[in-house]
């Protein structure tokens, strides 16, 4: 009994897909165990009194074994009493079947509240909106944004209304499939419906543009809700950041950062790192070393993604000097160091003979547990020998082969 298949019966004695339900197990280890099991067989005893005495359990009864059990957090046991009840011939009802199906959320087994769904929709009782959302909310629980979709899509031809939570739901599956158009949407319906439009909801649809890589239907949306002093808050603000991010808006980034202090929410090492990438993306160096050296960072904002997202601003610009300030400070930082993205560096800075540049930003690395490339050592030798500097350049790379910054071997 531990599977229903295509063949068999479910709790409705429905024929549904494959399920493979928890074993049984008829005795547990724990006290807590047994006295769950204790408390089933006495519930299942009760059902079986009321059968052969041909007493067809009350709605209230046969809710209150399963929802008894679930409160215990057995949610599989109280799967299988509606398996049982199938099978001493009580039809569970409506009530019964969504306590059913909140212990199959309980547990995440939205194949199971599914299965329970349609045998509702199959049979001579209704599904209700309760029904409907706790099983769309064990769908989102799976992260089944399809099968989410088409039970919202159900609620509306059976001819219910949404409610806020689940519009809240189709708003975050919206998001979650990139579909900024249709979270809007979703946004409208709210709002003719007079359903209230709080921050978790709309930061829900301004990461639905992130994820499509849409900024300015975000930056409107946070508009009206400062208009309507609803109070964006970090995560919202910090999506929103990264949407520009992602399409190098480095200066709508400097306008939200800005906004967001005023807001007074602060700002966080995501917020910064979002705002030094939109820089990068953008090459804008003097604005992203600016960031770092902003004294407004709570402690410990800035991290190696910051510097080293900095620094790529700097080499792509070739900004040699700053990129060797950029070095000193993940050194003084003791931050993490993208090697990738510093032997870059020292290679842009041989081959445009920036001599003292490459020299420097070795030297910036000595105390740090870092290796060089081949081609990054070569590139600062090869500057030094191109401005006869060669004396001054071989100490220094002396230096820092005993202090391990270059490779040992290959060089």
């Amino acid at each position: 009994r531990g599977a229903m298949a295509c063949s068999g019966a479910g709790p409705l004695g429905v024929g549904t897909q494959t399920q493979q339900l928890p074993p049984r197990t008829p005795a547990a280890s724990s006290a807590a165990g047994q006295d769950g099991l204790r408390g089933r067989l006495s519930a299942l005893a009760t059902l079986q009194g009321a059968a052969a005495s041909r007493l067809e359990p009350g709605r209230f009864a046969c809710s209150a074994v399963v929802t008894g059990i679930l409160r215990g957090g057995a949610w599989s046991r109280a799967f299988h009493v509606l398996d049982d009840m199938h099978s001493l011939g009580i039809r569970p009802d409506v009530v019964v079947c969504n306590s059913g199906i909140a212990a199959c959320t309980a547990g995440r087994q939205w194949e199971s509240a599914v299965l329970l769904l349609q045998g509702l929709q199959r049979g001579s009782v209704s599904a209700t909106m309760v029904t409907f959302t706790a099983v769309i909310g064990a769908c989102e629980k799976g992260q089944q944004w399809a099968r989410v979709l088409q039970l919202l899509s159900d609620v509306r031809l059976l001819g219910g209304e949404l409610d806020i939570i689940l519009c809240s739901a189709g708003i975050s599956t919206h998001s979650r499939c990139s579909q900024w158009r249709l979270a809007f949407a979703t946004l409208v319906e709210m709002r003719l419906r007079s359903l209230l439009l709080d921050v978790m909801v709309c930061s829900s649809a301004v990461s639905a543009c992130e994820r499509a890589r849409v900024w300015e239907p975000a930056v409107q949306l946070i508009g009206k809700m400062q208009r309507a002093e609803m109070r964006p808050n970090a995560v919202t603000f910090n999506t929103l950041l990264s949407a520009c991010g992602g399409g190098a808006e480095w200066g709508r980034s400097l306008i939200t950062l800005a906004g967001m202090r005023q807001c007074a929410s602060n700002p966080d090492t995501i917020s910064l790192n979002a705002v030094v990438a939109a820089c990068e993306q953008g090459l804008k160096w003097r604005e992203a070393s600016g960031l770092l050296a902003d004294a407004r960072w709570p402690t410990g904002a800035v991290d190696g993604i910051t510097c080293n997202a900095a620094l790529s601003a700097c080499e792509r610009c070739g900004r040699w000097a700053e990129a060797v300030c950029v070095l000193r400070e993940i050194g003084e930082r003791r931050l993490e160091m993208d090697i990738v993205g510093c032997s870059a560096a020292v290679v842009g800075c041989g081959s445009g003979l920036q001599w003292l540049a490459a020299v420097s930003m070795v030297g910036s690395l000595a105390h740090l547990p870092v290796t060089l490339s081949v081609a990054a050592c070569g590139a600062t030798v090869a500057a030094c020998e191109g401005a006869s500097a060669w004396e001054l350049g071989a100490g220094l790379l002396a230096e820092a082969w005993v202090g391990g910054v270059l490779p040992r071997k290959g060089f």
